[in-house]
């Protein structure tokens, strides 16, 4: 129950201050250059290159794991650049799907956790090939 209270809750409240964050000050800065649109649409390529790295890089490493928790963890990198996919659209309906989103990637997540703590006490290890 810890581990999944820290693992799905701490990502969700992170990602809700740093959207935030970023609506909040980059939405009204002024970009630099001939485009004077704000600094977030001017950013728009680099949030989307970050977003496809940490997808490819969480999902790469997360496939070498044995240990279920440790593939967990790594998988949530590459859930991390999900959500900035839906950051990186920049539509209006951007907060609403990424709000979706973490909702639906908490609830799935507590869920799993609760069925991997389940399973790995009565097998009394956290190996992969056990499930």
């Amino acid at each position: 129950p810890v581990t999944a209270f820290l693992s799905v809750v701490s990502k969700t409240a992170g990602f809700a201050l740093i959207l935030r964050l970023f609506i909040t000050i980059f939405a009204a800065a002024p970009a630099r250059g001939k485009d004077p649109a704000s600094m977030l649409l001017s950013m728009q390529e680099y949030i989307a290159f970050l977003a496809g790295a940490t997808m490819i890089i969480g999902n790469i490493v997360a496939l070498k794991q044995r240990s279920t928790k440790r593939l967990l963890a790594y998988s949530s990198i590459a859930h991390a650049g999900y959500v900035l996919v839906g950051f990186a659209a920049m539509s209006w309906v951007m907060l609403d799907s990424i709000w979706f989103y973490l909702l639906a990637y908490l609830l799935m997540n507590l869920g799993m956790f609760a069925v991997l703590q389940r399973m790995s006490d009565e097998a009394d290890a956290d190996d992969i090939s056990l499930f």
